[in-house]
């Protein structure tokens, strides 16, 4: 017997890279490299009837976080996106924290280092600059991530210790964060994230040995189990969470 039941799509949910005014529907332009903003959703919808949700994908990552992964039975916690760039999302009080026009979550532009290594965003010393894949790729004259993950591996001693210093970067920059806004679960997704590498283990350490607040009460950080399609599977959330759900 055949099941001849069909599938019923009732929305579609876009995780887009850069900054996004969720509104709107736009994703917002940047001078510094040269491209305007884009009416995504009004763009799309003159080709697509459904209902379209737009959001930064970090933020569309946090959200499958928060409906399938690591922070389902959590009201308060932040994702940290460990990829060609670094980028953040965080959940309070059982809601997609937003603020503001864009909703935030740059973690990676925070300061690392003052007048540092200038960084496209018109910053200097951000931590995208020094901790992010594409830091790693350059520092160590490699093209790709996976060329990165089999030297680790392979326990090639030049990769792990700039990937056991990155981590170290990152985990100066979240100490100070977890001293202002004391979450106690930090979930880590990305290339970096990858169990094979110490990230999220040197992560924990430090952030636990160097934030005040976090020596006081600990907190955990955790890699995603969410793999690969972290992205996708968060970009299908927010239909659900704005769509079905009638999340504000």
């Amino acid at each position: 017997m055949h099941d001849h039941s069909e599938m019923v799509i009732e929305g579609v949910g876009i995780g887009a890279l850069g900054v996004v005014d969720i509104e709107n529907g736009k994703l917002l332009g940047n001078q510094r490299l040269g491209w305007p903003d884009v009416e995504l959703v009004s763009y799309l919808q003159k080709e697509i009837s459904l209902p379209i949700y737009l959001d930064n994908n970090v933020s569309a990552m946090t959200l499958a976080e928060k409906m399938f992964g690591n922070g389902k039975q959590l009201s308060d916690f932040m994702c940290i996106y460990l990829g060609h760039r670094i980028g953040a999302g965080m959940v309070l009080k059982n809601e997609l924290y937003r603020s503001g026009l864009t909703g935030g979550g740059e973690f990676g532009h925070m300061t690392y280092i003052h007048q540092g290594k200038p960084c496209w965003c018109g910053n200097k010393g951000c931590l995208n600059q020094y901790a992010s894949e594409q830091a790693i790729l350059e520092e160590l004259q490699v093209s790709t991530a996976d060329e990165v993950l089999r030297k680790a591996v392979d326990r090639d001693e030049a990769t792990l210790e700039v990937i056991e210093k990155a981590a170290e970067q990152i985990a100066v920059v979240l100490s100070s964060f977890i001293n202002m806004l004391h979450l106690k679960k930090v979930v880590l997704c990305g290339t970096l994230s990858n169990p094979i590498l110490p990230v999220k283990d040197i992560i924990n350490k430090e952030v636990n040995q160097c934030s005040f607040l976090a020596r006081a009460d600990g907190i955990e950080v955790e890699s995603s189990k969410l793999g690969e399609n972290i992205e996708v599977i968060g970009a299908g959330g927010l239909a659900l969470w704005y769509g079905l759900y009638n999340k504000k």
